[in-house]
């Protein structure tokens, strides 16, 4: 797993992964505290692992899978612990505007129907960077073509653009702190003058605006 290979490799010394929802957005986590890699190293190795994943998941035998499949829908059907628990989920559901309140059981029927190669295929779609998978990326404008309109004249009409793209997004959040070393790697250098007064929360505001900029005000939604 990515939580056993990355500390075997002396990556980090709090390694994490799993799956997260968030209004809507599925997406998997990776998160690394290292003292001794830098956060490019980092974002490189996460990068590897997932391409480097799938061969197990080609090899994975049937039984295995299986086993997965099972342990994953146990723990989808388990009874929540408290009261409060069970609350906390059905309001996530109203806050989300799901409003799947039977979500478990209902996942869990599902799982009933997936296969290896469903799993696989979501795999190379969702995870998978462009240049790993084995699926060349899709052109983002089509070509044009040519109509012959009534004056025998051929007019040019361009296609529309494709309305989205099969490879995942990435977001990439880097914290870097003041240790020294190879670690630090990547930390902004901010200069403060004497006699100016500095407020770091406004050059990370800056930066924000900055970043909101290049994607245009996109959200993840």
């Amino acid at each position: 797993s990515f939580a056993d290979d990355v500390p075997n490799r002396q990556f980090g010394y709090q390694v994490s992964c799993g799956s997260r929802w968030t209004y809507g957005v599925i997406g998997m986590c990776f998160k690394v505290v290292t003292n001794c890699k830098s956060a490019d190293e980092v974002s490189t190795r996460i990068d590897q692992f997932i391409a480097e994943y799938r061969s197990e998941l080609i090899n994975m035998k049937a039984e295995a899978f299986m086993e997965h499949v099972v342990g994953l829908a146990k723990d989808k059907l388990q009874r929540f612990n408290s009261l409060e628990e069970e609350a906390g989920s059905l309001w996530s559901e109203i806050v989300e505007g799901r409003y799947d309140f039977e979500v478990h059981r209902n996942e869990a029927e599902v799982l009933r129907q997936l296969s290896k190669e469903n799993l696989i295929e979501a795999f190379d779609k969702y995870l998978l960077a462009p240049a790993s998978s084995p699926t060349p990326p899709p052109s983002s404008i089509s070509p044009s073509t040519s109509i012959e309109g009534g004056d025998g004249k051929k007019k040019r009409k361009k296609k529309k653009k494709a309305s989205g793209t099969s490879f995942p997004r990435k977001l990439t959040v880097k914290v870097i702190g003041t240790a020294d070393g190879e670690a630090s790697n990547g930390r902004p250098d901010i200069n403060v003058d004497d006699d100016e007064d500095v407020v770091v929360a406004d050059i990370v505001d800056e930066k924000v605006n900055d970043f909101h900029k290049t994607t245009k005000n996109q959200t993840w939604g």
